[in-house]
């Protein structure tokens, strides 16, 4: 294979032209294009709102999603499979927006169109979708913290963590510590800690409210201003699923803990969508 060409043929100006119709003097239309460009700009951070500027933008991004799906494809000695045009064109006009140098999106993109020629399946077409509607934040945050495998493998993810089997561990773990004859909120704070550090889990926060009125806060994650918003987003894209225990009973006192998991089609996104450590498809 020769390397920085995708075994793909793809017109890479999709939708980059548009035609404009109107039965309006030449003259008029161009001083109405002139006044919206003029009214625009200030949005464009100074980019200007130059339409083959934008043309030649878009193909610049297009072709550098096409060499590192190529190398990719190279590592793995595989052979890629015609894809389907229901994935293809709106993969290309959606990936071609990405900014140039938004290198985790692009690698996001490339990927993902790796996994449309390798192994097709028929929730890609949503995955193309949702891509298009994710920012660096919320890729970065699924691979900082939900995946946490630096090899994305998400064979354990524990995808049966839901509010049933998650008390069902805490008591045991309580259990364990009651039988050493003294209770330690250290310890306990500890092990659920262990327990949702797992790949596929973010442990978002936690509380211990003691029978004696003490609260205390378990470690959870720290917070960090804008990330909740993130979480409710992809909760909303079906890529995450929140959990919310609010009164688990154990000896001493009540324990809540707030976190999230993968669902299925989360696991089969992140899959399709990463590739080993973020950016080494890049270098």
């Amino acid at each position: 294979m020769t390397e920085g060409k995708l075994p793909l043929k793809f017109d890479i100006g999709l939708s980059a032209k548009a035609e404009v119709k109107a039965e309006v003097p030449t003259s008029a239309m161009g001083r109405l294009v002139d006044s919206l460009t003029d009214a625009i700009r200030p949005f464009t951070e100074h980019r200007g709102l130059r339409g083959d500027l934008i043309r030649l933008q878009r193909e610049d991004v297009l072709i550098e999603i096409a060499k590192r799906a190529s190398k990719r494809l190279a590592l793995e000695s595989a052979m890629p499979q015609p894809v389907a045009n229901r994935i293809l064109i709106p993969l290309l006009e959606k990936a071609s927006w990405t900014d140039p140098d938004d290198n985790l999106l692009i690698d996001s993109w490339a990927n993902l169109l790796v996994s449309a020629t390798s192994s097709p399946n028929p929730n890609q077409a949503i995955a193309v979708d949702i891509l298009s509607k994710l920012d660096t934040l919320h890729v970065k945050l699924l691979n900082d913290n939900i995946s946490k495998a630096s090899d994305k493998d998400f064979g354990d993810v524990p995808l049966d963590y839901d509010e049933h089997s998650v008390r069902e561990s805490v008591n045991n773990i309580f259990g364990k510590i009651y039988a050493k004859g003294a209770f330690d909120v250290d310890e306990m704070d500890k092990k659920i800690s262990i327990l949702l550090d797992v790949p596929g889990v973010f442990y978002n926060a936690g509380g211990f409210n003691a029978e004696s009125g003490e609260a205390y806060e378990l470690s959870g994650t720290p917070y960090v201003r804008g990330q909740e918003e993130l979480k409710e987003a992809l909760v909303s894209l079906n890529i995450l699923k929140e959990y919310f225990i609010k009164n688990i009973e154990v000896p001493g006192g009540i324990i809540w803990l707030q976190y999230y998991v993968l669902t299925w089609f989360g696991v089969e996104f992140l899959e399709a969508c990463t590739f080993s450590k973020v950016g080494e498809v890049a270098q």
